[in-house]
């Protein structure tokens, strides 16, 4: 356990966000606040702590550096979430805000940055997700019928659809694909700028998904479903719709799921059932989402009293052969029959829900079998470094390591290897101290990184 405690003027609060990459680096993020005794101020940045475990000391060693983000001085900061890349090099930080300078249509908003080097920097300029006006995300701007258009701005005319603003409220959930791409999950709901106000009713708000095929250079969206509830105060805290993202180990399929009460006399959220769809990113051009909207819980023992539920950030993913994947989307909740603070908390676990994939053998995966190669870790190392080796689709694999004059000095045969992620150790026992590239060999493809031995 490591404690962090306020100290001078940087305030720490519980963490916005929290990551554990696979490679086991921690990040969490914080926003640098200002306390006085009875209020805190927010001072134009955030705090990354990165966690690196040390060997030598059996500990975490810690290093922080701070992002600016100018928020709109009207508006405030509603969430934050840190994802990565199954090879922890490439990964997303996603805060639901308002810049200073404000996009058309557009209310609280993802605000990315991005790091490819396993958090060591982050872009300087902030990647902003546009959802209404001219240039916004198409789906989200049609996904109301006419007659919900009608009866929101009754009695005044229906603007044009590209005149319309939108906004992602309260919460968002973020994962980062093999490929390195950025998936957020989100309620999306009307806004009207000028009051200040949103439209929460059953049927306006929808759960959506939002994501880059390309890195986060282009957005796209897909609505998941319309949702009936958004919100229920239970005790003193309220319970939204949790979107919540899952991937399988590899990254190459994306899981949903969210909470919703749809119950003829329901008048909020508080008797929620778990919702899920997938996504398959390699599956047609940009992507596949499944055709149907799932209730798990129904007619089980967590129908209607799922609250509170949280999926993992990745799920149990079992090779079955012939290029076929089982994945086991376990989903924990608590059943709220008390709301006495002093009784312990009882959690309950959904082990059961499965699906079953045909990942490989599609004509859209193409020749390529590499999704990702990880940096090796640790880096620089003097006794062994391990990589993560993520494939879309079943190879021979290979792995060479060549010193800084192009010199083969290691190599190894891995064999045949199914669809998935798994772990190589390389060892420093033969490698001189210096500068080496290692190569790893998948199909038709070929990916190198950069070590050292020290």
């Amino acid at each position: 356990q490591d404690n962090w405690a306020t100290s001078g003027s940087q305030r720490w609060f519980l963490p916005d966000a929290f990551h554990i990459t696979q490679q086991g680096t921690v990040f969490f993020i914080d926003e640098l606040t200002e306390w006085d005794g009875s209020a805190s101020t927010y001072l134009g940045s955030i705090t990354i702590v990165k966690g690196v475990y040390d060997e030598s000391i059996g500990e975490l060693e810690y290093t922080i550096q701070s992002i600016d983000v100018p928020v709109n001085s009207e508006d405030g900061i509603n969430d934050i979430e840190i994802a990565f890349a199954p090879d922890g090099q490439t990964g997303y930080i996603s805060i639901l805000t308002n810049l200073e300078e404000t996009l058309p249509y557009t209310s609280y908003h993802p605000v990315l940055f991005k790091t490819t080097d396993g958090g060591e920097t982050w872009t300087p300029d902030p990647i902003e997700v546009q959802l209404g006006g001219v240039g916004g995300l198409t789906a989200i701007q049609e996904h109301l019928t006419d007659e919900y258009l009608e009866a929101y701005f009754d009695p005044e005319p229906v603007p044009p659809r590209d005149e319309i603003a939108y906004y992602i409220g309260y919460y968002q959930d973020l994962l980062v694909d093999a490929w390195g791409n950025p998936h957020i999950a989100g309620t999306v709901m009307l806004a009207d700028l000028e009051e200040g106000t949103i439209a929460t009713g059953g049927g306006f708000i929808a759960n959506f998904h939002i994501w880059s095929p390309d890195g986060g250079e282009t957005w796209d969206s897909f609505k998941l479903a319309t949702l009936n509830q958004f919100s229920a105060e239970i005790g003193d805290v309220v319970q939204y719709n949790r979107p919540q993202i899952s991937a399988s180990w590899d990254g190459s399929i994306v899981f949903f799921s969210w909470l919703d009460s749809d119950i003829e006399d329901a008048e909020d959220n508080s008797r929620p059932d778990i919702y899920f769809r997938e996504f398959l990113p390699y599956m047609g051009e940009n992507g596949t989402h499944g055709e149907e909207v799932i209730n798990v819980t129904q007619f089980s023992a967590a129908m209607w009293t799922a609250n509170w539920a949280t999926m993992p950030y990745y799920v149990f993913t079992e090779d079955m052969g012939d290029n076929t994947v089982k994945c086991t989307i376990p989903w924990v909740y608590q059943k709220l029959d008390n709301l006495d603070p002093t009784i312990p908390v009882q959690f309950y676990y959904i082990p059961d829900f499965e699906k079953t994939y045909a990942i490989t053998g599609t004509s859209e995966i193409g020749s390529e079998a590499v999704a990702s190669v990880s940096q090796n870790y640790p880096n620089p190392f003097s006794k062994e470094t391990q990589i993560t080796i993520s494939l879309v689709k079943a190879s021979e694999v290979k792995l060479a390591v060549f010193n800084i004059t192009g010199q083969l000095v290691l190599s190894e045969d891995m064999g045949y290897r199914n669809a998935g992620s798994f772990n190589t150790k390389i060892s420093a026992d033969e490698l001189p101290t210096g500068v080496y590239f290692y190569t790893v060999e998948a199909g038709s493809q070929k990916v190198t990184h950069k070590m050292i031995v020290q």
